[in-house]
């Protein structure tokens, strides 16, 4: 297996994952249909894991055919609405911008549910770039060997990744095998 691309990962598993260390920016501004996507717009593949807020599902864009991944962004045990853990990782993601960092492309609804909102409140999902495998589960499968050369390209890669975190004043206080994600290609 060659790993050209690690890319890190939920950057906010919880309000200890990401730690804002410096003033306040402005966000990037936003696309016209940014935040505008439907979640009829993707079929689920499968399941693939489990996040913070809910459940993460590997999709199709049927639009674009692009591997996404779906995370739910559950909402039942929220009284005042939207998770402000959740509306940090947003803010947070939205500036990074670099290969070696996981990419939010949109936040979409699930319209039925979201007109019903009391009922079923859970109808939110962050979009992002799919990616095939977390470093925990290739270390745990046993059928992934790597070479001094991919372990040392890997590392590099982490290392820009936080790189690019840190210059814009960004912690990341969560580094682990399985928030760091690794691409076949």
């Amino acid at each position: 297996m060659c790993c050209e691309r690690i890319i890190l990962y939920q950057l906010s598993q919880s309000l200890n994952g990401v730690k804002r260390i410096m003033n306040k920016r402005k966000l990037p501004p936003v696309a016209e249909d940014w935040g505008a996507g439907n979640f009829d717009d993707y079929n689920i593949i499968e399941i693939v894991g489990e996040g913070t807020y809910g459940q993460v599902y590997k999709a199709k864009c049927k639009k674009t055919n692009v591997l996404v991944a779906l995370k739910r962004v559950r909402l039942e045990n929220e009284r005042d609405g939207f998770p402000i853990t959740a509306i940090r990782e947003i803010k947070i993601l939205r500036q990074l911008d670099h290969k070696n960092v996981v990419k939010l492309i949109n936040i979409v609804t699930d319209k039925r549910k979201a007109t019903n909102y009391k009922k079923d409140p859970g109808a939110f999902y962050l979009v992002f770039e799919y990616v095939d495998h977390d470093l925990n589960g290739l270390l745990e499968s046993g059928w992934v060997n790597f070479s001094e050369q991919q372990i040392a390209s890997l590392f590099k890669q982490l290392l820009l990744g936080l790189e690019h975190c840190h210059s814009l004043n960004f912690l990341h206080r969560d580094i682990k095998c399985s928030n760091i994600l690794v691409n076949n290609k």
